[in-house]
């Protein structure tokens, strides 16, 4: 299973979007993968630290992955976050 983030709405997110930091926060239900890393269920915070490039770490903070997003079509900036997971 894929993590696409998508920068929109999903009731799995938790949106705390902080507008300084770009961050929110997922309570994910199942395992997943991301840049060829699989990671457990859990928390994860997703903080944006460049343009269309993400690190995702978990709570305790000693799982980290970055990984880099695509801009879709959309001309606004969306209101709320959101992460999709790409089956």
């Amino acid at each position: 299973m894929g993590l696409v983030l998508g920068l929109l709405a999903l009731g799995l997110v938790h949106g705390n979007a902080v507008a300084q930091t770009e961050m929110i926060i997922a309570d994910i239900p199942f395992e997943f993968t991301v840049s060829n890393t699989t990671l457990p269920a859990g928390r994860y915070d997703i903080t944006k630290v460049e343009p269309w490039e993400f690190v995702l770490a978990n709570a305790k903070g000693d799982v980290k992955v970055i990984f880099q997003t695509e801009p879709t079509e959309n001309l606004s900036t969306p209101k709320v976050f959101e992460v999709i997971f790409n089956v």
